[in-house]
């Protein structure tokens, strides 16, 4: 019968086509969960589970850095209360109306100072924190001031130099 020896003919290449695209496909899962663990293993090993080293952790195994606002809170190194811990850094955002000399006086005092921000990155990193959500109209303080008066040259309260003032307005 010509269908049987047709259909013989069919089986036996579907059989030898198959094998071929078994192993690709195998081939195929195989690497992709290999990607996957290694993304797992980076974003957990780099991710922002405790990089902070020293936030959360036991003040009697680390020495709590209080640079960066850190404070030893029952025997935990954390941020102070209503303080956002945000890339290895306490910040606080205060709704006590202060002049600029009384402002840096309270950061002193509260182990701080006055915001300063190195680079464009920290800025859009701040800004786009709901924390960090200020209220247009609202007038705050950061740790940049005018050298002299109508100078236009600005230094950050660590002593670097602001680099642009944009004819006054920084």
């Amino acid at each position: 019968d010509p269908n049987e020896k047709f259909k013989s003919e069919v089986r036996k290449q579907g059989k030898c086509a198959f094998r071929p695209w078994c192993i690709v496909l195998s081939a195929n899962l195989v690497i992709v969960t290999v990607i996957l663990l290694l993304l797992y293993m980076t974003l957990t090993e780099v991710g922002p589970l405790p990089p902070y080293r020293l936030y959360q952790q036991s003040c009697s195994a680390v020495k709590c850095d209080n640079s960066k606002g850190l404070s030893c809170i029952n025997g935990i190194c954390e941020c102070p209360t209503s303080w956002n811990i945000i890339s290895n850094n306490c910040y606080y955002i205060s709704i006590i109306r202060l002049n600029y000399t009384d402002a840096i006086q309270w950061c002193s005092s509260s182990n701080s100072r006055l915001l300063v921000i190195e680079d464009q990155t920290k800025f859009v990193t701040l800004q786009s924190l709901t924390a960090f959500q200020f209220n247009v109209g609202d007038l705050y303080w950061i740790g940049l001031s005018e050298t002299g008066q109508l100078t236009y040259i600005y230094q950050w309260i660590t002593g670097v130099s602001f680099p642009a003032s944009n004819n006054g307005c920084v």
